[in-house]
Formats: structure tokens, C-alpha cells, sequence
């Protein structure tokens, strides 16, 4: 019978009852009249029932144990669970009864750990990703496991999802030439373009999120306009973010951990194993330094998940499954807020620890990139919260805080580094560029590289000088392409306008009263003229 069991098998206490419906099949055991059934009632009985469903057993209270089962149905031959009830969603058997899913003998087609990961990769971009098929994705690749596993699992989709390029980062801190060819190698296996790119980190601390930052801008700057960036985060990393989380104290959205999408970054795998991308058999170079106990992350894999697996073998899925749990409910917050115009509330009176929660929910709609300081954001729900005439405090990426008789709002903080005044044209210091201003095509590149790149032209007929030139902080530049938010671009130019080296959004640049004159419309792009001013970048120590 293929491994099903029939009633026909079983001891003759073992007498087969079914329900109306055919789905389950409810052996009582220990009654006198399941003993009296004859092996010919039962043999109909199955028939009438056919094969593979599920068979339930009626436990009597501390009599009946798994020994108690027929020797086809002892565990490892199926599946068990305890119906629950009428309201069980995949039971029709009475609170209490033992459910058994023979398991078929029948052959199934057999795949490969590549197979299984193309089918989580396809689920995961048809399903939390939200990819349209037809869109063109560039796969993250460090050469190790879970990327590579990525790699050859969007390989095997191009005909849904075409795979633009593998890009390769180098961050310059050590010899990577190993990871660069695993890399190489698994772009070559999914006949994909392959990119490495060496890249030059900020100055300052954190030396994983400076990294971070720079990949990601990195990846967003190769991917174009209209691809996405798929990254090989696996169940594995999403577990131990979540505990990164809850060892920082962070708050509910905090333990929503690594999103499926995220702007322009998908993560594809998020629920596949990391033991499984290591067990497809295909050629990885591991980091060296992710066996090291340097970095909060590492200890977490090596020492705090492995205290917790004996706890409970599934610990990682119960984190990820927590994470999963936590962005559900927010999205039902999030709805639920949205519906309402928290802009004008009043937040005077209010509870400080409420203030938090809107000041946070408000930044993060309407800003957005990496979460305002604790410290600061409980000075403005307290400032908030005592209605304060006029108060406000900085917040960090460059948005300032401000508290008005309850109300909230946000504001750019001027960093005067990042800005430069300029009464004419002329060449210009801005932070560690150096900018050209020139009114005419004769004077470009006489004070810098000629091949400096231009980041701005517009009309300089009846401008109106001095014009402030700002720059947007690197951060905060990453944070907008990654989440794919480009508040200040214009639409593409048409095919006759001037090009532009650098992206739009770097500089914005307004006149003597404020009035911005970059970036500028599509159709103001086709007013500029010879005597149009243009603004060129180069580093000064180029």
C-alpha cells in the first residue's frame, strides 16, 4: 500500500471508525466494540477512505504510550501531533486524539541542496522580497558559503529574475584574493558578469558599520536605476541579529531584526540554513576573521548559540520565527497610525514613554536611515511631553529634533563642513573636495583636472549671488540608496541634456534668498546655455 496504513494491518483491537468527511480515520482503542469488528468491515472501511490520509488514534489517559501503536506507525515511520479539536485547522478528530501521517514509500523525485535553495530563493522573491518577475537583480558575493549558494541559486532563475552582475567588494583591510576568486568562480557557474570593486572606508570608529556603509553604497552604485541588491543572509544571521538586539536592550522594532526587503536590498535567503549553503558542494573561501572572537557577532555564533541549542536543538528558528512575529505586528501598527494624522498631535501630558514611541515611529516615516540616539529622543519626548515653548535637540545623521508646545517636528542640522559659500565663479574648498565654479565652457578644468567630473549646471542668467552650496553627509547619502529614497533627484534628462558625473543628490545649492537652483527638473535641464553655470568636484589631493 505504499507505505499507508490500512486498517487491515492493524491487531484486531485496532478497529478502523471513519469520519463523514473521509480525512481522518479514528482507531479506538480498548472498546469492546472496536474488538468485535471483523477484518472484512475494516478492509471496506479503508477503501472507502483511500490511501495516505491521516490516521488518529484515541489515547486513553495514562495507558496508551507510542509502544501502544501498531509496529508500522512507531515513530520514524511518520509524522505525530495532537489534535486540537473541532477548531484545529488541519483536523477534523475530536481535542485529545493522536494524529499519524504515514509516510508514503512511494519514491519521490529526488533533488539536489542547490534545487532546494533555487525553490527558497524563488519563494522568498515571489513572496516577502516583493521582486516583480522580469527585474534585474545584482547578487552580494564575499566567496563564501551563503553568497555563493546565492549565487548559483539566482543562476538558475534568470529567465524570471535576470542576475545583472556579481559584485565583489573589497574593503582594503586585508588580502582577500581567495574570497575574490570563490567569488569569481561562482559568478562564472551562473554564467553572470562578474565586478570587484575596492573601496576606501571613512575615518572613524565602528569598524563594521563603516564597512557596512560602504559595501551597501557600493552595491546600490553598480546596481543602476532599476535593479536590486540581493544579499546571502541566511536564517542563521537573522537568529543572531535578533540576539544582538536583545543583549543592546533594543526596542520592538529592533527585534523585527533583518527585513526580506529592504528599499533596494532583498535577502533571499533568510530561510535557509546556514548549513545548508555550506553542504551543497559548491567551492567557497571562508572570512578568517568570522572565526575570531573580535567581533559581537562571532561570539554569538560560536559561544551563545551553541548554549542555547541545547536548550532548545530549534533555537534558531524560534529567533528568526520572533522576528518574523514582531514585523507582523508592526505592519498592523504602522497601519493603524497611518490612518491617522499623528503630524498635528499634541503631545503635551503625554506619558514620555508614548512621546518615545512617536517620536521614533515619526522618524523613521518621515526621515528615515539608522534610528535617532536613545538619550536624545528621551530629552525631546520629555521637552514634548511638558509642552515646551521652543526646545529641540539634536538626533543624530545630520536631523535635529524640535519641540513646540507639544508638537513635534525635524529639521536638518547645518554642519557648516559641509557647506560652502560661493560669491562667484572661482575654485572652492568643501570638506576635502574642492569645487570649480565656471560660467563658461573656456574655463572649465583650468584650475583642476580636466576630467573633473560635473555635478551641477544651471542657468547663470539672472542668478543671484552669493550661492550656498551643500553636501549631503555620507551617511545619510547611503541610507537614502539604500532604501532606494531619492528625495531630491529629478526625473532622468532627456537625451540632448548635459551629463552628469556625480548622482544629483549629492549637492544641493540655493541663491542668496534661499531659493534652490539645483538639482533642477527635466525641463529645466533643457534651458541651460552656453553661459549656464557649471559646478565641477575633484579631491584635492587628486
Amino acid at each position: 500500500m505504499n507505505g499507508d496504513v490500512a486498517a487491515r494491518d492493524l491487531p484486531a483491537r485496532h478497529v478502523a471508525e471513519g469520519d463523514d468527511g473521509g480525512r481522518d480515520v479514528d482507531l479506538r482503542l480498548g472498546t469492546e466494540r472496536e474488538a468485535s469488528r471483523s477484518a472484512a468491515a475494516a478492509r471496506a472501511q479503508q477503501r472507502r477512505h483511500g490511501d495516505g490520509k491521516h490516521v488518529s488514534h484515541r489515547v486513553p489517559p495514562r495507558t496508551s504510550k507510542c509502544r501502544d501503536l501498531p509496529p508500522r506507525m512507531q515513530p520514524g515511520q511518520g509524522s505525530f501531533r495532537v489534535s486540537n479539536g473541532p477548531g484545529d485547522p488541519i483536523s477534523t478528530a475530536r481535542r485529545g486524539t493522536v494524529l499519524y501521517t504515514p509516510r508514503p514509500r512511494a519514491s519521490l523525485p529526488r533533488v539536489n541542496g542547490v534545487d532546494t535553495v533555487t525553490a527558497a530563493v524563488v519563494e522568498a522573491l515571489a513572496g516577502p522580497c516583493a521582486v516583480p518577475e522580469g527585474t534585474p537583480l545584482v547578487a552580494a558575493c564575499s566567496g563564501g558559503a551563503d553568497s555563493v549558494a546565492l549565487v548559483a541559486a539566482l543562476g538558475a532563475v534568470v529567465a524570471r529574475w535576470p542576475l545583472r552582475a556579481v559584485v565583489f567588494v573589497d574593503h582594503g583591510l586585508r588580502d582577500v584574493s581567495a574570497e575574490r576568486d570563490a567569488a569569481r568562480r561562482a559568478a562564472g557557474r551562473a554564467d553572470a558578469p562578474f565586478v570587484a570593486v575596492p573601496v576606501t572606508l571613512a575615518a572613524g570608529g565602528n569598524l563594521q558599520e563603516r564597512a557596512r556603509q560602504a559595501r551597501y553604497q557600493t552595491l546600490v552604485a553598480h546596481a543602476g536605476v532599476d535593479a536590486l541588491v540581493a544579499t546571502g543572509h541566511t536564517l542563521d544571521d537573522q537568529a543572531e541579529t535578533v540576539l544582538q538586539r536583545l543583549v543592546r536592550g533594543a526596542g520592538l522594532r529592533g527585534l523585527g531584526a533583518i527585513p526580506a526587503r529592504d528599499g533596494r536590498l532583498v535577502r533571499p535567503l533568510l530561510a535557509v540554513r546556514r548549513e545548508t549553503t555550506r553542504s551543497l558542494g559548491l567551492p567557497f573561501s571562508d572570512d578568517p576573521t568570522n572565526a575570531t572572537g573580535a567581533y559581537q557577532r562571532n561570539r554569538m555564533r560560536h559561544e551563545v548559540m551553541p548554549l542555547l541549542a541545547a536548550e532548545n536543538p530549534r533555537v534558531a528558528h524560534a529567533l528568526a520565527d520572533l522576528a518574523a512575529q514582531v514585523r507582523v505586528e508592526l505592519e498592523l501598527i504602522d497601519g493603524l497610525a497611518d490612518a491617522v494624522d499623528l503630524t498635528r498631535a499634541d503631545l503635551t501630558g503625554t506619558p514620555t514613554a508614548l512621546a518615545e514611541v512617536l517620536v521614533r515611529w515619526r522618524h523613521r516615516r518621515e526621515i528615515g536611515g539608522p534610528p535617532p540616539r536613545r538619550g536624545a529622543v528621551e530629552l525631546l519626548s520629555r521637552q514634548l511631553a511638558a509642552g515646551a515653548d521652543d526646545a529641540g535637540t539634536s538626533l543624530g545623521g545630520g536631523i535635529r529634533g524640535r519641540a513646540r508646545r507639544g508638537r513635534l517636528g525635524f529639521e536638518v542640522e547645518r554642519d557648516p563642513r559641509l557647506e560652502v559659500v560661493a560669491h562667484g565663479p572661482g575654485t572652492y574648498r568643501l570638506g576635502t573636495l574642492r569645487l570649480e565654479l565656471s560660467d563658461s565652457p573656456a574655463r572649465v578644468g583650468r584650475e583642476g583636472p580636466v576630467d573633473a567630473p560635473m555635478v551641477a549646471i544651471f542657468p547663470a542668467e539672472g542668478l543671484r549671488w552669493p550661492i550656498k552650496i551643500s553636501r549631503s553627509s555620507p551617511a545619510s547619502r547611503m541610507s537614502r540608496q539604500a532604501r532606494g529614497v531619492e528625495r531630491d533627484r529629478p526625473e532622468p534628462p532627456a537625451a540632448d541634456a548635459p551629463t552628469i558625473g556625480a548622482p544629483t543628490t549629492e549637492f544641493v545649492i540655493t541663491d542668496a534668498i534661499g531659493t534652490r537652483v539645483w538639482p533642477r527638473a527635466v525641463g529645466d535641464l533643457a534651458t541651460v546655455t552656453q553661459r549656464s553655470l557649471r559646478v565641477h568636484m575633484w579631491d584635492q589631493d587628486r
